[in-house]
């Protein structure tokens, strides 16, 4: 498989994401699944990898629901 057949497959992939937090544990723990197989100038290809998917990947942020927010909290301004 070249890079256009991967960009195509990751394109239109249909399945179900996992939610994480951050993306470069997803990215970690499935690489170190195949790990093993690989040699070690791959293996530094996909560390360089995940430098990037963690330094330009974004991150879950947790957000309030309106019935969790405390009366502390409730004197701002709603943002629209």
């Amino acid at each position: 498989m070249d890079a256009k057949q991967l960009i195509e497959r990751i394109e239109g992939y249909e399945g179900e994401l996992p939610r994480t937090r951050f993306v470069s544990d997803v990215y970690a723990e499935t690489m170190a699944k195949i790990s093993a197989k690989l040699s070690q100038d791959e293996i530094e290809d996909l560390v360089a990898l995940g430098a990037l998917v963690m330094k330009r990947s974004t991150q879950l942020v947790p957000v309030l629901q309106w019935d969790g927010i405390s009366e502390e909290l409730v004197g701002g301004r709603p943002v629209v």
